[in-house]
């Protein structure tokens, strides 16, 4: 009778602690931030403040009165983004970013419906239920980035 034979199989890698990209996104966003406090953005801020605003009026007719209402510039100014807010920010460029992915011949699907899902999954777990319904609305017609600024300007 021949000896028994073992099967060794090689110890599979290590799981990924980070979601790809995540290291150049971070310096990047964090550029971007930086730039957009102490160049345009902040002048923009400013001269919205100096904008009049139209008074409402009532005006009668023979069909009755119209109301017309105030009419005020609309708020332009970035909303607040804290650190969760940030991440989640970072992670929606990384969804968008990842549909680049998806051109690379033959394994380029795969990789970025992977990657796109890594990613849904740390927005998912960084938005409130309120913002989420938002996001989810919002990002049906439009880029994830984009619907996530649009989130965090309607939840001031």
């Amino acid at each position: 009778m021949p000896a028994e034979r073992t099967l060794r199989l090689p110890k599979p890698p290590p799981l990924p602690t980070k979601v790809p990209f995540e290291d150049g996104l971070n310096r990047t966003f964090n550029r971007l931030a930086d730039s957009m406090e102490r160049g345009p953005m902040g002048r923009l801020n400013q001269r919205l403040k100096m904008l009049p605003s139209i008074a409402g009026a009532t005006w009668p007719t023979p069909l009755g009165t119209v109301e017309i209402p105030t009419m005020e510039p609309p708020d332009l100014r970035l909303p607040n983004l804290d650190e969760r807010k940030k991440e989640a920010l970072k992670a929606a460029l990384g969804q968008d970013l990842a549909t680049i992915v998806g051109f690379i011949p033959v394994v380029g699907d795969i990789v970025a419906d992977v990657v796109e899902d890594l990613y849904f999954q740390k927005v998912h777990g960084l938005l409130r239920a309120d913002e989420f319904e938002s996001f989810k609305r919002y990002d049906a017609n439009s880029p994830t980035t984009l619907a996530m600024i649009r989130t965090f300007v309607k939840h001031r």
